[in-house]
Parts: C-alpha cells; structure tokens; sequence
C-alpha cells in the first residue's frame, strides 16, 4: 500500500513528509492521473535538474550550502565569488560572480570530479545579469594521465557572440549573440563532449542547440593523475565592475 511518514532532520531542525508509492501507477494517480516520465517526475518534486534532461547524474549544486564545493583558480584584481540570497534561480541561494573594475578581470571557479567511465558528459549552468559587457566561460577538462582535453565556450557579450576554442587554441564563432539584460532572466547553458572520441558535441544556450559533433577539442600533455574539471569564468568586458549570478550547476554522463 502506499505510505506516508513523518520523519525529523536533526541538523535542518524541521519535519520531512515523505509519501511513498507502491509503482508508477499509484505515482501518477499522485499526479493527477497523467502519464509522465520520470524526468518529469524529478521536476515536479524539485529537482534543479529541469532544463536539459538528457544524461545521468554525476553533480549538482544548486548553492544552497554556499560555494564550498568550488574552487578559486583564478581572481584579478580584486574580483570575488560569494553565496548570495538576492536572486535564485531555484532554492533560496545562487553563486554570486563580480569582477574587477579594469578591462581583463576575472573570477574563475572550479569543480573536480574522479575519472569516471567515460561516455559524452555535459555541464549546465544558468546566469543572469542586469549587464551587456562581460564575457562568460564554460569548461569542461578530461585529464587521462598523459594528455588533457578541453572544451571552452563563451558568451561574448561586447563582442556579441557564441563562441567556442578550437583545437589548435583559437576563439572560434558559433553564432550571432544577442540575450536581454535583465535580473531574474536565468540564462541555461550547457556544454556537452565526447572524451571517448576527444570531440565537442553540443552547445545548448537558451533554446538553441549547436552541433559541433565535427570539432576535435583542444589538447595538450599533461601527467597530471586522471580527472574532471569543470570551470566557470566571468571576465569584465570594459573599465567597470560587472556582476552574474549563477545557479543550478549540473554534471552530467552517458548524455546522447
């Protein structure tokens, strides 16, 4: 039979409601007598995981419990990240990223991850801004014990462009950019490779996906233990400070 429960967290200091069902039929009657998917499903409970939904799960951050799961590689002149509660895209938290005020500063984060079995990994964020001068950056970095392999996408707001770094390092336009500046508009961007076969596969900003399935990523050696990194960079794009906020930090496996 189905069940419902009351439990108590201890360290949160508040009661849980749990509902238990005994299938996917009792679920749906939950539900409202629709049939739906279980991503679907994941998203009527709360999941962050609600824009793009192909892939497993490896990761999320959603921010709440600040910016402990990150890590400061990079911080010019005077640039910060902090947890921040003025807007969220999901929960009550997001990441707060504010560069320096001189053309060229940046605050760049980064997560790790232990060598997983590879298959095509993606890794989504959403930002938002009340600025047009920034640059912002998504990496995605394989490291196998001899080479590294990268992945690096921008939206180049100055220069009003989607972009990508090819494989022998140059900044390579995707598309025209054009996104409207405006607080509390979350922004998705996601970032999907294949290690297995050391190309890009995708880009996915907003609702316009970017097949780049033909383009060998960047590599260099590296004997560096074999790992995941992906990064997040905010550059200022003029003689001024710029903030984004970003939230709903998402890694992904086996995506299509």
């Amino acid at each position: 039979a189905d069940k419902l429960y009351l439990t108590n967290d201890v360290r949160a200091g508040r009661s849980v409601l749990h509902l238990m069902f005994t299938n996917a039929t009792a679920f749906s009657r939950y539900m409202g007598g629709e049939s739906i998917s279980r991503a679907e499903q994941a998203v009527r409970l709360g999941t962050i995981h609600s824009f793009d939904r192909r892939g497993d799960i490896l990761f999320m951050d959603d921010f709440e419990n600040g910016v402990i799961k990150w890590g400061t590689i990079l911080a010019t002149g005077g640039s910060t990240a902090t947890s921040d509660t003025t807007y969220a895209r999901s929960g009550a938290k997001c990441l707060k990223m504010l560069t320096g005020a001189t053309t060229g500063d940046s605050i760049m984060l980064g997560w790790y991850g232990a060598y997983p079995v590879l298959s095509k990994t993606g890794f989504e964020v959403s930002f938002t801004s009340a600025s047009t001068e920034y640059i912002f950056y998504l990496y995605s970095i394989v490291h196998d014990g001899s080479n590294k392999y990268q992945a690096q996408v921008l939206c180049d707001l100055p220069n009003a462009r989607l972009a990508y770094v090819n494989s022998v390092g140059a900044t390579t336009k995707i598309a025209t950019l054009s996104l409207y500046a405006a607080l509390g508009l979350w922004n998705p961007f996601k970032l999907v490779i294949d290690p297995t076969q050391k190309h890009h596969s995708r880009i996915i900003l907003g609702n316009t996906e970017y097949a780049l399935s033909a383009q060998p990523l960047y590599s260099e050696a590296s004997a560096l233990a074999p790992h995941l990194e992906m990064r997040i960079l905010l550059e200022t794009g003029g003689n001024a400070a710029k903030t984004v906020y970003v939230d709903d930090a998402i890694v992904t496996q086996n995506e299509p």
